[in-house]
């Protein structure tokens, strides 16, 4: 599991998406990108530091996903647009306040690169984060910290 120990690797403020309602520990100030079609938005915020790939994206649907296939459908897409292959996947104990939402963590890897992940649905809202560290290097305290300060605050 994820790490709570390595939070001490990051130095900067939580970071709090106001569109996505989500809040994470970037290492520093991450690049948004925004795609919308008619039956989604999704908006990312991605950053390269210290040979480690940082991303969260959150996605809006006008009807809401089937959690169980929106989750693998995340987890099989992400993994293949890195060129890599799933190591690992399985459900993850995740929230919004005490509300239980279905999640997933899960393993990476590929020629040149390894990481972790967590995909999460919330209704019409489906959400990613990972960290992909660039091989050689092993970053494993910095994914862990940046997986582990990812959260979904209470609906308000």
């Amino acid at each position: 599991m994820l790490l709570a120990a390595a939070g001490a690797a990051f130095s900067l403020d939580v970071y709090p998406s106001v569109a996505g309602d989500y809040s994470v520990n970037f290492p520093s100030t991450p690049k948004e990108e925004v795609r919308t079609t008619p039956t989604y938005r999704i908006v990312s915020h991605a950053i390269n530091v210290d040979n480690v790939i940082y991303i969260v994206a959150h996605g809006d649907f006008q009807v809401p996903p089937p959690p169980e296939l929106e989750l693998d459908a995340n987890i099989d897409n992400y993994v293949k647009e890195l060129h890599a292959t799933v190591a690992s996947r399985g459900t993850l104990a995740f929230a919004r306040g005490d509300r239980p939402l279905l999640a997933k963590q899960f393993t990476y890897e590929g020629d040149r690169l390894s990481g972790k992940g967590i995909v999460v649905v919330d209704g019409k809202s489906s959400y990613l984060a990972a960290a992909t560290a660039l091989k050689p290097y092993s970053r494993e305290a910095a994914v862990n910290a940046f997986l582990g300060s990812f959260a979904l605050p209470p609906a308000k």
